[in-house]
């Protein structure tokens, strides 16, 4: 269980959270703001509630999470279907070789890396 507390300062309160993680006590600095501290606190507990329930979400290999999901595709949806995403998922592929080779694990995908490979495919389509 996550609490939070305030401590005052020269230039007004700031707000900490303070919570257990194996037996010892971790604060960390939220900010000047109560509401941030507390929805920190939430997410904090929504995070360990997640682990003591086994949910906590895994990181796997990128390139066998795109095969099993291809392999779901091509039971499910029809050919044509199958074939578009393939081609999708080889270019987003030769994206991250080109571009992106450190990126191994579904973890390291953000939106930022989305709209770059948007931008790497719309300089391919204009060539």
């Amino acid at each position: 269980m996550a609490s939070i507390f305030a401590r005052k300062r020269k230039n007004g309160s700031c707000w900490y959270v303070q919570y257990y993680v194996d037996g010892k006590v971790i604060q960390k600095r939220v900010g000047k703001s109560k509401k941030l501290a507390q929805q920190v606190a939430g997410e904090i507990e929504a995070k360990q509630e997640r682990k003591d329930a086994n949910m906590e979400p895994r990181d796997c290999d990128l390139r066998g999470f795109l095969a099993e999901y291809m392999e779901c595709t091509r039971n499910t949806n029809s050919p044509n279907y199958h074939r578009r995403n393939q081609i999708t998922v080889n270019n987003f592929l030769a994206f991250l070789d080109k571009k992106r080779p450190r990126i191994k694990q579904l973890t390291h995908l953000n939106l930022k890396l989305f709209e770059e490979y948007m931008f790497w495919r719309l300089k391919q389509k204009n060539r």
